[in-house]
């Protein structure tokens, strides 16, 4: 059955359904070599390529990042503490701004 404009069953009618007229299976290498063949982009997809997956690249960028932070650093914090006024400073600056 089917619904009228509010929601409301219509009555059970008789309907007619016709097949798939489609091939409801597999097709065969045999084919599939065929539409490959007449395809304007067959060929580009029958070279395997192998780049580089996103695995790697990510796993190039961290080995990357894990030997810099190995490198010994140029300045410590307590030179950066130093030089911009310390901890202190810092408060001072977060209560009553920066003068710049």
């Amino acid at each position: 059955s089917t619904l009228q404009d509010k929601g409301v069953p219509m009555p059970v009618q008789q309907t007619m359904i016709a097949p798939p007229r489609c091939r409801m299976g597999p097709i065969t290498e045999a084919e599939r070599a065929q539409v490959r063949a007449g395809s304007p982009v067959g060929t580009r997809y029958d070279t395997a390529v192998n780049r580089e997956s996103a695995a790697e690249l990510l796993a190039q960028r961290a080995q990357k990042a894990t030997e810099q932070a190995a490198a010994p650093a140029a300045r410590s914090r307590e030179q950066d503490d130093a030089q911009e006024g310390g901890f202190g400073q810092s408060i001072k600056d977060a209560i009553f701004g920066t003068k710049r």
